[in-house]
């Protein structure tokens, strides 16, 4: 996906997370930054570039297909042992879309993050026809997360043009902005369950009605508040007026 102008603001917050720019740092796929000219802090060609200039150590890259990457594996497939929690960071900023299988994806990067490392994923949770193999259900990423002894220490959502969103289904392509901390190790991959999601339906519609009441009850408040005076100054001048 790589990195916009209208997304810098979501990277500034991130990357002012403690320990959030410390290596060794991983990225999923080679990601280039596009149309960040006269974006000061960002006017680098490249996610690896700009990390370098932040001073982190250690940054590699893993593209299967890119040959400016630093590793060549497919993530479809289970990592090497030696890449386990060989890293205190990694990041995907568009990635997971675009690889078939979500678990073994999900699997691979929680095992390279090391213990009490940050797990940095930026994906599409709502629209976004035809640009990967995948659009997620926000629940199951962050249950992903949490089953697996992730802590989220930060959590956004946005539209595809910056706007930030309460709820990604207030635009038609909506991103989701997530930091995990690992806070134990992953021996086997915890599968999100469609159950778990119905909990948060729950609470999502609860909310949702509560907004409308809340809504209700201000019009009326309101109305209560503006509309005798309003009748009364109608009243008076009528009354002016026919007499």
């Amino acid at each position: 996906m790589g990195i916009f102008k209208n997304h810098t603001q979501y990277y500034r917050e991130i990357f002012a997370l403690p320990n959030i720019l410390r290596g060794p740092l991983l990225t999923i796929g080679f990601q280039e930054i596009c149309d960040c000219e006269d974006v000061y802090d960002f006017y680098y060609p490249s996610l690896k570039d700009l990390l370098i200039s932040k001073n982190v150590e250690g940054v590699t890259v893993l593209d299967p297909f890119d040959p400016r990457a630093d590793l060549h594996n497919d993530l479809n497939l289970p990592i090497p042992i030696d890449q386990y929690e060989k890293y205190n960071v990694l990041m995907d900023i568009g990635s997971l879309e675009h690889i078939f299988d979500t678990r073994q994806v999900f699997e691979n990067c929680m095992k390279m993050v090391s213990i009490g490392g940050l797990y940095f994923l930026h994906t599409p949770v709502n629209g976004y026809m035809y640009h990967g193999l995948h659009v997620f259900s926000p629940e199951l990423i962050t249950e992903a997360f949490r089953l697996n002894g992730f802590d989220i220490v930060y959590l956004r959502y946005s539209s595809k043009t910056g706007v930030s969103l309460k709820d990604p289904a207030e635009a038609s392509d909506s991103l989701i902005w997530i930091v995990g901390r690992k806070t134990t190790a992953v021996d086997t991959f915890k599968v999100p369950q469609q159950a778990e999601f119905f909990t948060y339906y729950q609470a999502y519609k609860k909310r949702q009605t509560q907004e409308k009441i809340s809504i209700k009850v201000k019009i009326k408040f309101w109305v209560k508040q503006i509309c005798p005076p309003i009748l009364l100054r109608l009243g008076k001048s009528f009354f002016k007026r026919n007499n």
